[in-house]
C-alpha cells in the first residue's frame, strides 16, 4: 500500500484532479485527457516533420513551424493548471525532487521553444530575401530547435507512465486497466496526509 501512495504521490495530479477522483467528477471543456492525447500526438508528427523537412523546401517548413507554434501554445494552456499548482508548490518548497525535476524540464522547454518561435520569424526574411542581420536569427532558431528538440526527449522520458497509460487497454465498463483505480481509492489519503 505505500509504494502505491507513494506512486500516486510522485503523479502529475494536482489536489484538484484528487479531489474530483475522489467524488468522481469527470473531466470537461477542452482540457480533458483526450484532448490532450490528441494535441500530443499532432505535436509529435509536426516536430517530426519539422526536423525532416528537405532542404529547400522553407515555406514547408514554415507552414509545419505554425502548426507546432499553435500546438505549442494549446499544449502550454491545457497544461496550464499543472504549472500553476507546480509553481506554487516549488515556492513552498513542496514537490518531490522528480516533480522538481519535470518542473524545471517544462520550464525549460517553455523558454526554449519560446525562443525558437520568436527567433524562427525574421529567419524567414534571412531565406527570402537575404536581409542583412538576420542571419543571427536563422542561427539562433536553429540551434534552440536542437536544444528543444533534446528537452522533448528529456519531457517524454518523464512523461513516459503517463504516456504509457494513454494506450492501456480498457476494460468493458470503460474504465482504464491502469492503477487509476487504485488511485481513485487512494486519493482520500492523499488529501488527508496534505492537511
Amino acid at each position: 500500500m505505500k509504494a502505491t501512495l507513494e506512486g500516486i504521490q510522485n503523479t502529475n495530479f494536482n489536489e484538484v484532479q484528487i479531489k474530483q477522483a475522489v467524488e468522481g467528477k469527470k473531466e470537461v471543456g477542452w482540457e480533458t485527457r483526450k484532448n490532450r492525447i490528441i494535441i500530443n500526438i499532432f505535436m509529435a508528427i509536426f516536430v517530426i516533420l519539422s526536423f525532416t523537412i528537405i532542404e529547400g523546401v522553407v515555406m514547408l517548413h514554415i507552414i509545419i513551424g505554425s502548426v507546432c507554434t499553435l500546438l505549442f501554445a494549446a499544449h502550454v494552456l491545457i497544461n496550464k493548471k499543472w504549472m500553476v499548482n507546480m509553481t506554487k508548490s516549488y515556492v513552498k518548497g513542496k514537490l518531490s525532487s522528480k516533480i522538481k525535476r519535470k518542473y524545471i524540464v517544462n520550464l525549460a522547454l517553455i523558454a526554449v521553444w519560446s525562443v525558437c518561435i520568436v527567433a524562427g520569424f525574421p529567419a524567414i526574411g534571412y531565406y527570402f530575401g537575404g536581409i542583412e542581420g538576420m542571419q543571427f536569427a536563422s542561427r539562433l532558431h536553429y540551434v534552440t530547435s536542437r536544444w528543444g528538440l533534446l528537452l522533448i526527449i528529456v519531457h517524454i522520458f518523464q512523461h513516459w507512465g503517463q504516456i504509457k497509460s494513454y494506450f492501456k487497454i480498457r476494460e468493458t465498463d470503460g474504465s482504464p486497466k491502469t492503477s487509476s483505480n487504485a488511485q481513485r481509492k487512494l486519493a482520500p489519503q492523499m488529501l488527508a496526509s496534505k492537511a
